[in-house]
């Protein structure tokens, strides 16, 4: 990858998927059990510079935790809401997270793509910022009081002051916001999946429950919009929760992936204290 890209920057694979596998060069679903004189596979790899590996190790170690295991978000994601059966199907798996919208594509039973685009719940917050007045934890309640159906939304503004808002009036300052979200989606999702649409679409994570979003999607992909939906308890049936009170969301499917991940593969760092100054190695099992 160093030498690909002409680069003096560390860098850690924090991901990878199994497009294929070759068994004496011919395709193969499954290796394990077979005898063979060649094996080979396929791999989509994800590649993070050193400092930003280092940076989230010390945000995590500032809360007072340790890292247990490293994936990529999209990846983790995609193990719950598209399993094995499903990826035959040319489906696409939008997270619409914080920050970034991160972007799966799944044919002929594999992961044939990753992508990102850097535009997500975050930049609809910032609209309602600036519309009510408020700071950014007031703007995501109203955001997330969009999805109750209520026709008025109760909230303070900086001055202290109670407001009531039409949940209309918030829904159509976000509107040409979502048309652009969802236009660099599609534009990403077609690019992926070789200049063409996908059949399907899953939208997990909480920008993606915003009203609006997965029908102004399916309009951007020119598919039918029951085609585009909102993935959530329906693919955790197989997870066992203590807390009877969870929500089952599209909120859950990307921490419940970060977690089976760990038990999945693992592919952790060991810190190592060398001289008096803290090391960081990769953990390649030897």
């Amino acid at each position: 990858f160093q030498s690909q890209n002409d680069t003096d920057m560390k860098f850690y694979c924090v991901g990878y998927t199994p497009v294929r596998y070759y068994l004496n060069g011919y395709q193969i679903g499954n290796l394990e059990g077979h005898k063979a004189k060649k094996i080979s596979a396929d791999l989509i790899g994800t590649f993070l510079p050193d400092d930003v590996v280092d940076g989230l190790y010390k945000a995590v170690e500032h809360a007072g935790l340790h890292v247990a295991n490293l994936t990529l978000e999209p990846i983790a994601a995609i193990q719950v809401a598209i399993p094995d059966k499903f990826r035959l199907l040319n489906l696409a798996l939008v997270d619409v997270g914080a920050g970034t919208s991160d972007i799966s594509i799944t044919k002929d039973g594999s992961i044939i793509a990753y992508g990102m685009i850097p535009v997500a719940g975050d930049s609809l917050t910032d609209v309602i910022v600036q519309k009510c007045l408020v700071d950014f934890d007031m703007a995501e309640h109203i955001k997330r009081s969009l999805r109750s159906g209520e026709p008025e939304i109760e909230f303070t503004d900086i001055m202290g002051l109670p407001q009531k808002v039409k949940a209309a009036e918030i829904t159509e300052a976000l509107a040409p916001y979502i048309d652009d979200m969802t236009s660099k989606v599609s534009d990403e999702i077609k690019r992926l999946n070789g200049d063409k649409p996908v059949s399907a679409v899953f939208v997990v994570g909480g920008g993606g429950m915003v009203p609006g979003y997965t029908e102004k999607l399916s309009e951007s992909l020119g598919i039918l919009k029951e085609r585009v939906a909102i993935r959530g308890e329906d693919v955790m049936k197989d997870i066992i929760f203590e807390d009877k009170d969870a929500h089952k969301d599209s909120l859950m499917v990307t921490p419940i992936g970060i977690c089976l991940s760990f038990y999945a593969q693992s592919n952790n760092f060991i810190f190592v204290t060398f001289n008096g100054e803290r090391l960081k190695l990769y953990d390649n099992g030897h």
